[in-house]
C-alpha cells in the first residue's frame, strides 16, 4: 500500500488546481503577436502616446467633429496586433488627452487571455495596477473600468492604461488623469477661466445637388467618391462644423450665466427647454431626434445600391441623405437661434456680459 501511495503522490500533485492552471498556461499560445515592452512604451507613456504629447493642441483627428468623420488612424503591421488608433482631445480646450488602440478579437475567451498576458508584460515594464474600483469608478474614468487598469506617475498627475473588451474588439486606452477630468468638466459646461466667446466661423455649405443630375456619369462619380475611405462629404463636414460652432456658443453662454451665480443649473435647464420647445415643430424640443427613424430607410437604400453596384440609385440615395441632414439642421438651427435669443435676453436682464 505504501508503495502504491508513493507512486500516486506525483500524479495527485499534478492534478491540483494550481498545477493544472500552470500546465494550461504553459500550453496556451496567443493567436496574435503580443506587443513588446518597448512597443507599449511608444503607445503609452507618462509624457504622451506615439508622437503626440499630452496637452498638445491641434492633434489631427482628436476633435469631436473629426472623430465623427473618421474611424481613426490605421496602424502599420509593425504595431500588431493593434490595427487602429483614435486620438481624443478635451471637449472645449482641444488638448490631447487620450489615445485608444484597438484590434479585432471575435473570440471572447481568447481576448481575455490576451489581455491577461498583456497585464504581465505591463507589470514587467514597471506599470502598477490602479486602485480604480471597476464597480463604482469616478464618472470621468468610466472608460477605464474594464478588464484591468494600470498607472504610472506623470508629474503632478498620473497616466492611466486600461484594457477592455467589447463588441469584438480589445481596446487599450491611454490617457492622463488630469486631462480626462478636465474633459469631463468642460463637457458639463465648466470652461477654463477666461475662455473667450467662440468666434463666428466662415463656413460655406455646398449645394446638395438636384436629383435629376444623378442621370449623368459625372454626378454619379462625384457621389460615389463620397463613400470611398477617407473621402468625406464636404456638405456633411460643413453641416457638422456649423452644428459644432452653435453647440460651443450655447455652452459658452450658459457657462457665463452660471458663473454669474444669479441662475441655478435647474433654472438654466428650464429656460433652455422652454426656448427650444417654443421654436420646435409641435412644441417638441426633441423633434430632431424623432426624425432619426426616417434616416434608416435611406441608409438601407445606400447599402442596397452599393451591393447592386447601381451608381444611379446610389447617387439618388446620397442626395436624399443630404436632404435629410438639411431638414434636421433646419430644426436645430431654429431651436439654437431661439435659445441664444433667450440667453441673450436673460443676460441683459441680469447685467451679465456675453461679449
Amino acid at each position: 500500500m505504501k508503495r502504491l501511495l508513493a507512486a500516486m503522490t506525483p500524479l495527485c500533485a499534478a492534478l491540483t488546481p494550481a498545477a493544472l492552471a500552470a500546465q494550461e498556461a504553459e500550453q496556451w499560445q496567443p493567436s496574435v503577436t503580443l506587443p513588446s515592452p518597448s512597443q507599449l512604451a511608444w503607445m503609452c507613456s507618462p509624457t504622451g502616446t506615439m508622437q503626440y504629447a499630452f496637452g498638445d493642441t491641434g492633434v489631427a483627428g482628436s476633435g469631436k467633429l473629426e472623430q465623427l468623420l473618421s474611424d481613426g488612424i490605421a496602424l502599420p503591421e509593425s504595431h500588431a496586433p493593434f490595427t487602429k488608433a483614435q486620438p481624443r482631445a478635451t471637449e472645449w480646450s482641444g488638448r490631447f488627452m487620450e489615445m485608444a488602440y484597438t484590434f479585432p478579437a471575435p473570440d471572447e475567451d481568447e481576448a481575455y487571455r490576451v489581455m491577461e498576458e498583456l497585464g504581465w508584460v505591463l507589470e514587467d515594464a514597471g506599470w502598477t495596477q490602479s486602485d480604480i474600483n471597476p464597480d463604482d469608478p469616478p464618472l470621468y474614468l468610466i472608460g477605464y473600468a474594464g478588464f484591468v487598469t494600470f498607472e504610472k506617475p506623470a508629474g503632478d498627475s498620473r497616466v492611466l492604461l486600461g484594457l477592455a473588451y467589447g463588441i469584438g474588439e480589445v481596446v487599450l486606452s491611454c490617457g492622463r488623469d488630469d486631462l480626462l477630468q478636465a474633459h469631463a468638466g468642460e463637457a458639463l459646461g465648466r470652461l477654463p477661466e477666461g475662455t473667450p466667446r467662440p468666434a463666428v466661423p466662415d463656413i460655406a455649405v455646398p449645394a446638395i445637388g438636384a436629383r435629376e443630375t444623378c442621370a449623368t456619369a459625372e454626378m454619379q462619380g462625384q457621389m460615389r467618391a463620397l463613400l470611398e475611405r477617407g473621402n468625406n462629404s464636404s456638405f456633411v463636414s460643413a453641416m457638422l462644423a456649423r452644428t459644432t460652432y452653435r453647440d460651443r456658443l450655447t455652452a459658452w453662454m450658459m457657462w457665463k450665466l452660471d458663473q454669474s451665480g444669479q441662475l441655478s443649473p435647474e433654472e438654466l435647464i428650464e429656460l433652455s427647454l422652454s426656448a427650444i420647445g417654443d421654436a420646435s415643430p409641435g412644441g417638441d424640443p426633441f423633434a430632431s431626434f424623432a426624425m432619426i427613424e426616417g434616416m434608416f430607410p435611406i441608409i438601407d437604400r445606400i447599402g442596397a445600391a452599393e451591393t447592386a453596384s447601381d451608381p444611379g440609385a446610389l447617387c439618388l440615395a446620397l442626395i436624399d441623405f443630404h436632404g435629410w441632414i438639411g431638414e434636421v439642421d433646419a430644426i436645430t438651427l431654429a431651436q439654437t437661434q431661439a435659445l441664444h435669443a433667450k440667453l441673450e435676453a436673460e443676460a441683459a436682464r441680469l447685467g451679465v456680459s456675453l461679449e
